[in-house]
Order: C-alpha cells, then structure tokens, then sequence
C-alpha cells in the first residue's frame, strides 16, 4: 500500500525516460526515449504489443517525447525524427508515419466534425502546423506558425488552437481549412480549454479567462472565414491552371 492509501497492482520499467500515458482500448500506450511504442495490458502490466520508430534523423535516433494520441483505432505519436507515426492500436503495425523538417514535440490532436472526417492536428519544431487524415496521413493542408511549436493542440467547437512557443502567441484555425481565426499575443505551450462558457488560455507564465464574442462580432469573422475559403479556392484553381500551361 501507497502513502495515500492506493494499492500498487503491477509496475513496469525498462530503464528509460518515458512520456505521459495514453489509454489504448483496455491497454495503456506509452513511448520512451529509446525511440519505443509501447501497449500495456491493464490488468497486469505485461506487453500488449512494442514496436518502434523509422531510423535516425537529424543526426540522432529518434525519441517519442509527446503524449500520444488515440483515436479512430489508431495510436498517433510524434518524434523527435522528425514524424508523425500511426500505429494500429490491436498490433502495433505501422499504419502511415510523416516527415517534417524538425522534431516532432508536440502531442496530436484527433477529432471528427460535421464538416471534417478523422483528422489530427499538431505542430512541428519546423515552424509549421499540420492537419493530416487520420487514415492515410495524406496532408489536408498546413499553415506557417513563423516559430517552432513545443505544446500540444487543443480543439474547442471547429477551431484548433496551438502556442507558438518563439513568439509566445496562441492561435486557433479552422478545423476545416486552416483559416487563422484566432490570434492571443500570449502562449508558449498547451494552448486552451473550455467549460462550454469561457476560454481558458494559457500564457507563457500566466493564466487568461476569455469570454465568448457578441452574435455580431461571430458574424464578422465567419465572413472573414469565407472570404479566406474563397481566396484558397483561387490559389489552389490558379495553380492547377499554371501546371496546364
């Protein structure tokens, strides 16, 4: 028995750092240091499934440092290779994994909307935010911080929010496009949370409570939103136009 009155069922130890835990179906995931993927099986501690990462980048092997994220039957986890991998969450086999061009801090963000099918959202060291589909790993679109990005992102209605920890802001993007929606000039790691009332913002060293905007000002920037799907819509049209040509 525990100081506190809890009783210790099993403990698990490999020898290495590891990064927070993640409940995968009845098992708990875990990476470690070693560049380890690891399911555990609740009840007893012993080894669901292990498997590790791609290789070496930027001169060193890679190391889960984020939180890994479970959704869609899939377990996200980025690294400091450089990637985003998916496992299958039964077996541990490598479903997709994507290159950035840093290391990969961040923890994962998944969800489904009504106007988007299973994504995930996360930041890279390389300046970059990325929405990727949850099945394929194919890039639905990214959007330039201008600053690395260390924290993991947050969703609240359609809006991802994420720290920009160079610059200390905090930013939200349509789920949908990527839009820039939302911009607090404080921030550094994990962005927000909600009660359903207020924002709760987290700043560099400081906390915000932020109240909802007027039906007016909602008005406002949902035509700011269209007037960005639209110019979107011209860029993508005006490329495919110029690849003709």
């Amino acid at each position: 028995m525990l100081d506190d009155g809890t009783v210790q069922c099993w403990g698990y130890t490999d020898g290495v750092p590891h990064t927070g835990i993640s409940d995968i179906d009845r098992s708990d995931g875990i990476g470690d240091y070693s560049g380890e993927m690891t399911a555990l099986h609740v009840n007893d501690g012993s080894i669901k499934w292990q498997t590790g990462s791609q290789g070496t980048s930027f001169g060193r092997s890679g190391q889960f440092y984020a939180t890994a994220a479970v959704a869609f039957g899939r377990v996200f986890a980025g690294n400091t290779d450089g990637r985003m991998y998916s496992f299958d969450q039964q077996t541990g086999r490598l479903a997709w994994s994507h290159s950035t061009s840093n290391y990969v801090y961040a923890g994962a963000v998944a969800a489904r909307t009504p106007d988007t099918p299973p994504t995930i959202y996360f930041g890279s060291y390389d300046g970059n935010f990325y929405a990727l589909d949850a099945r394929s790993g194919k890039v639905k679109w990214q959007r330039k911080a201008g600053g690395r990005i260390s924290g993991s992102a947050t969703i609240v209605g359609n809006i991802v929010y994420f720290a920009n920890l160079a610059a200390r802001t905090t930013i939200g993007l349509a789920v949908r496009s990527g839009a820039p929606v939302f911009k607090f000039p404080h921030g550094g790691f994990n962005p927000v949370i909600s009660d359903g009332h207020r924002l709760y913002l987290t700043g560099y060293s400081s906390l915000y409570g932020l109240i909802p905007k007027t039906a007016e000002q909602r008005a406002a920037a949902r035509r700011r939103v269209r007037e960005q799907h639209k110019r979107e819509r011209l860029r993508r049209r005006q490329q495919r136009q110029r690849r003709h040509h």
